[in-house]
């Protein structure tokens, strides 16, 4: 699931999801393949991405608990991102547009956590422990 959330902040759209590796041997594992099309468009919201966790109406409770806290707190997820690629040697990395579609994003993976957890009725059903 935290994938998925990835993928939605940053508007990846082309990942390819449970391909599978095999190795000389029986034993396989999944991969998650990317192809560089993070951050592209700005404007729209790769709901697509995102479609994993509204199906299921679940999420880590820490992941769920960090984007609260960036949400709530005094630094954006979409500040904190671009203060930290300001020292970057490619910079400018990402445009100021980029960083205000991480927080609006930010702002819609919680509108749906909080209506499946009011669909669902406990947050014990939609926010799982880390430890599972």
């Amino acid at each position: 699931m935290d994938m998925a959330v990835l993928d939605f902040l940053a508007g990846n759209s082309d990942r390819h999801h449970y391909d599978s590796f095999e190795k000389l041997t029986n034993s396989s594992f999944l991969m998650h393949l990317d192809n560089g099309k993070a951050f592209l468009r700005s404007q729209i919201d790769e709901l697509a991405c995102f479609y994993p966790i509204t199906q299921c109406c679940l999420l880590r409770a820490s992941t769920y608990g960090l984007l609260r806290h960036f949400d709530g707190g005094p630094v954006t997820l979409g500040q904190t991102l671009k203060t930290s690629l300001q020292t970057d040697a490619l910079r400018p990395v990402l445009a100021d547009k980029h960083f205000s579609a991480v927080d609006r994003r930010v702002r819609m993976i919680l509108a749906i956590m909080d209506e499946c957890v009011r669909v669902k009725g406990n947050s014990t059903l939609v926010l799982i422990a880390d430890d599972f």
